[in-house]
């Protein structure tokens, strides 16, 4: 009865949200959509559990544990709500940016950039001679035959599509039309995930956080600051209408569901591929919580457990990557166990809010999630600001920096915020912010001056 309860709560808030303030799904929708899918996946788990999960080979579910779930995502959805509203994002924004030879000069640099690393990546999937969605080859496979950039450009993905993301937006803070030539870089890069063998999760994390800046455009429209965009031809007719957007995301799920299909049935050629996809999407985003469940006790005799925390912050047996999933795989399955599947290049699902609880406690827990559910949500707040301010580099940079925390709620991963390179990101935010902002005052304060070529012309005066 709590679980329905509480699931039907959430499920009402969330929609309220939605019609209330819509700018909030497209900035925070990386991790609204990891969080209620995990949700979906809880409640299933308590009302039909307990179920068989393959990957732990055992029953899990039926336990209860949903309602803590729900409880804990709103460390998230809370913040979320508050800071990111539509009044706070457009505050101090009076109407439409000036449009600067320094933005003018940022977005040809980033698109003949983008365009050399997209098309290198194409030359190079020829070069090679296998194109893995027409050759049943998996995408882990293909990933040991790439070529050099194929790695990075998956790990940096997120930080390729917000860049398209920014600089096909940008141009309606200026009174202009969305960049036709962007959108047509972040279609090339979607075909090319699907080519190399993915089957969700590019595709996910590119459509994401290329919306992000989408989420200020939003906003500024429907607070006034900008005129929603008036139809000059007819790809801005195309790409501009809500019947063909709403077309293109229904095409988008179909694809993306035949690519997962692809992958179950002819590619891994399971026996019974329809329980494997059922596996996939039901219970293993959500065992490791599920089965945790079970262990975390509540009550004031709970305490901090430092064991844990020196195999997962300090002390870690695998100090690259991941320390938190490689824990709860351990703890869960194992050290032998463990350890094959991560030298297979295999990482279960999961990982929030569960290693909050099993490290810290219950009492402690709750407000460190609070407060790393603000930390997150602020700075993703500093992203859709400055987009929405005219300023491309930091919003891009911060969005580098939410990715980090984002990663938390994604794989339960803590150790970022220990890394060297993490402090690293915040001091090139906070030079970037200082070096944008100069820069643009400096361009706009020409552009007002001089606004045709930004020189004066000899013998008649300025308008301005």
């Amino acid at each position: 009865m709590l679980t329905s309860i509480s699931f039907v709560f959430t499920a009402l808030f969330l929609f309220l949200l939605w019609k209330k303030q819509r700018p909030i799904f497209f900035a925070g929708f990386f991790i609204l959509f990891g969080l209620i899918y995990r949700i979906v996946d809880a409640v299933y788990l308590d009302l039909a559990g307990p179920v068989y999960a393959i990957e732990l080979e055992r029953y899990i579910g039926g336990n209860g544990a949903a309602p803590a779930f729900i409880l804990s995502c709103f460390a998230f959805f809370l913040p979320l709500a508050v800071l990111l509203r539509r009044d706070r994002l457009t505050r101090g924004i009076p109407g439409l940016q000036p449009e600067t030879p320094y933005h003018a000069l940022l977005r040809k640099g980033a698109f003949a950039g983008l365009c050399a690393l997209i098309l290198f990546l194409y030359v190079d999937m020829v070069r090679i001679g296998t194109i893995p969605l027409f050759s049943g080859m998996d995408r882990l496979e293909y990933s040991r035959v790439a070529g050099y950039l194929h790695g990075p450009a998956y790990e940096m993905n997120f930080l390729i599509s917000s860049t398209i993301g920014v600089f096909a937006f940008l141009p309606r803070l200026f009174g202009k039309q969305y960049s036709l030539s962007f959108i047509g870089l972040m279609a090339a890069l979607l075909c090319y995930w699907a080519l190399t063998g993915n089957r969700f999760s590019p595709f996910f994390v590119t459509l994401s956080f290329f919306f992000i800046p989408y989420a200020a455009i939003v906003a500024l429209e429907s607070a006034g600051a900008i005129r929603r965009e008036s139809m000059r031809n007819v790809w801005s007719v195309l790409v501009s209408s809500r019947v063909l957007l709403l077309l293109g995301g229904l095409a988008a799920s179909v694809a993306i569901v035949g690519l997962i299909f692809n992958s179950y049935y002819d590619v891994r050629n399971y026996a019974d591929p329809f329980f494997h996809i059922k596996q996939r999407v039901l219970v293993q985003p959500i065992q490791i919580w599920a089965s945790a469940w079970d262990s975390i006790r509540f009550g004031l005799a709970e305490r901090i457990n430092w064991l844990a925390i020196d195999q997962v912050l300090i002390n870690p047996a695998r100090p690259e990557g991941n320390t938190t999933i490689y824990y709860l795989m351990e703890r869960e399955l194992g050290f032998f166990r463990a350890e094959e599947l991560i030298e297979a290049g295999q990482q279960y699902a999961g990982g929030y809010p569960e290693i909050f609880f099993l490290l810290f406690g219950v009492l402690p827990a709750i407000p460190l999630m609070i407060l790393f559910g603000t930390a997150t949500v602020f700075v993703l707040y500093c992203a859709v600001r400055s987009f929405a301010r005219g300023r491309p580099l930091t919003c891009i940079m911060a969005l580098y920096v939410f990715y980090g925390f984002s990663l938390c709620y994604i794989g339960g991963m803590l150790n970022f915020i220990i890394a060297p390179t993490f402090l690293v990101k915040l001091a090139l935010l906070w030079v970037v912010w200082i070096a944008e902002k100069y820069f643009i005052a400096r361009g706009a304060s020409s552009v007002r001056a001089f606004p045709a070529t930004g020189r004066a012309r000899p013998g008649r005066p300025s308008p301005y």
